[in-house]
């Protein structure tokens, strides 16, 4: 009891010191976009993602440098981010540097730096779906609701089109209500399309219970996790408890075999990069997603 009791407190004292940072609650979802995209169409053949809880730390010269390296050797396809700080530098990044378009849903504005906070998708290919979702719940203190992001993208001739949801989960609340809450809505909207499913993000499962929770939701939704092993201790992690996952449509994409890969050499944000490649199995029904 001394220890949870030790252990609230801290999340408190967090709480406190990330308001006194002056991070403004967003009120309504809403999106922010780049628009270096290269492609229409998405080879479905070779769908590499990258996904990264960054820590805010885009516009720091030794975070650049790795990601620019990661860029080079693993030439994702489609990166995820959760803890973006949209910065100037951040956005240059992409339009400029690397002509990677992208989508942004904030869940936070910062004014020390004149920058929203919240969830990236970066991809070459063009999505031709971009949606914002806030959770319903907040975390304490702060008020601070978190953010997801849905993108499609179209995959060609014959197949449905990829949906790639990137998720910030509620993170400081004891109670299992908001975090349920926040997934129920999440994979309500997944149930509405009818094609290959990728959601990765840092969910915040710091407990057993959450990790049970995300895992039968996603296996009702058809949706399989990445397997890292023997990477798995290199996750981001709380009393054994991995944070951040990446899964997919198991009928319709599977993981190329040797490329799940945990990027434990990198330690410019508190959490390492995920990486893995997905191919299409098969063509997909032709359902539309989103009505």
């Amino acid at each position: 009891m001394n220890i949870q009791r030790a252990g609230y407190a801290a999340v408190f004292v967090f709480l406190f010191l990330f308001a006194s940072c002056g991070y403004t609650p967003v009120e309504k979802a809403f999106t922010l976009s780049g628009d270096a995209y290269r492609e229409a169409v998405m080879d479905g053949a070779s769908i590499r993602i990258l996904n990264w809880n960054i820590h805010k730390e885009g516009n720091q010269q030794p975070w650049r440098d790795d990601f620019l390296r990661i860029v080079a050797e693993k030439q994702p396809h489609i990166i995820t981010f959760q803890e973006a700080r949209l910065e100037t530098g951040f956005r240059s990044l992409f339009d400029e540097d690397l002509h990677i378009g992208w989508a942004f849903s904030p869940n936070t504005f910062q004014e020390k730096y004149d920058a929203y906070c919240g969830v990236m998708t970066a991809s070459h290919s063009r999505p031709d779906v971009v949606q914002a979702m806030l959770s319903n719940g907040f975390e304490p203190i702060t008020r601070t609701p978190k953010a997801a992001l849905f993108t499609r993208y179209d995959l060609g001739p014959g197949n449905s089109p990829l949906l790639v949801v990137n998720v910030h989960g509620i993170n400081f609340k004891i109670g299992l209500n908001d975090f349920k809450d926040q997934l129920h809505e999440i994979f309500d909207r997944i149930a509405d399309h009818r094609g290959p499913v990728v959601l990765a993000g840092d969910f915040n499962t710091w407990r057993k219970s959450r990790l049970a929770f995300l895992a039968e939701a996603a296996a009702a939704a058809g949706l399989a996790a990445v397997d890292f092993s023997p990477e798995t201790d290199w996750i981001e992690s709380l009393s054994d408890n991995p944070l951040d996952h990446i899964f997919y449509s198991q009928a319709l994409l599977a993981p190329k075999m040797g490329t799940s890969d945990v990027l434990e050499e990198v330690r410019t944000s508190d959490h390492r990069p995920l990486y893995v490649e997905l191919t299409l199995k098969r063509p997909a029904g032709d359902k539309p997603l989103l009505n």
